[in-house]
């Protein structure tokens, strides 16, 4: 997933580098809201999990958490190429990634 993220995803959208566990936790630009841009991704066949409600008080809507355990990675390469396309139909251009923060 995190190979197919650097190939398909645009500039200004970030990521975890998580070293274990089952999702990868995205960032996408300030103003863009994940949960808006579900729909659009559904009707491409891509589903992910809004960042809505892993915050406690007022949302930061711009996140999205990927599971990367259930998926074979040809629906991952396919998956993530859909949803880079969707991020940049909003407007969302080239990125690097971030690593994960050590606890």
């Amino acid at each position: 997933m995190l190979g197919a993220m650097e190939e398909s995803f645009p500039r200004g959208v970030e990521w975890t580098r998580p070293e274990g566990g089952m999702f990868l936790w995205v960032t996408a630009p300030r103003g863009m809201d994940t949960k808006a841009l579900l729909p659009k991704a559904a009707e491409r066949g891509v589903i992910y999990v809004p960042g809505h409600g892993f915050f406690a008080g007022r949302p930061k809507v711009n996140h999205m958490r990927l599971n990367f355990s259930f998926p074979s990675e040809e629906d991952i390469r396919t998956g993530i190429a859909t949803l880079g396309a969707v991020l940049g139909k909003e407007g969302v251009g080239r990125r690097a990634p971030v690593p994960m923060p050590k606890a």
